[in-house]
């Protein structure tokens, strides 16, 4: 994986998600980084595929997941991961 790629995703998270821990690991089964976002007792888990990352620039990253509504649907969808694809978000 692209550790600028991966940079763009965490910088996005940190930015709507102040103050929580942010943990990241590729997942070879799913072919993903799957993001875990811990703010007190809450967690909030997304997976960024592996292709939606190749297929793009990191500086295209950000604005994607901003223009997804990544992190209020996280918000709303608490303990239930939020799959990122190419062609936008679903729910493992």
């Amino acid at each position: 994986m692209d550790q600028e790629k991966i940079d763009a995703v965490r910088e996005y998270l940190r930015s709507q998600f102040q103050g929580c821990a942010i943990e990241d690991l590729f997942d070879e089964g799913r072919m993903s980084q799957t993001f875990t976002i811990t703010c007190g007792k809450s967690i909030f888990i997304a997976r960024i595929q592996k292709e939606f990352l190749d297929n793009r620039g990191s500086s295209d990253i950000s604005g994607l997941l901003r223009t997804f509504l990544l992190a209020e649907h996280l918000r709303d969808l608490e303990n239930t991961p939020v799959i990122i694809t190419n062609s936008g978000l679903s729910l493992e």
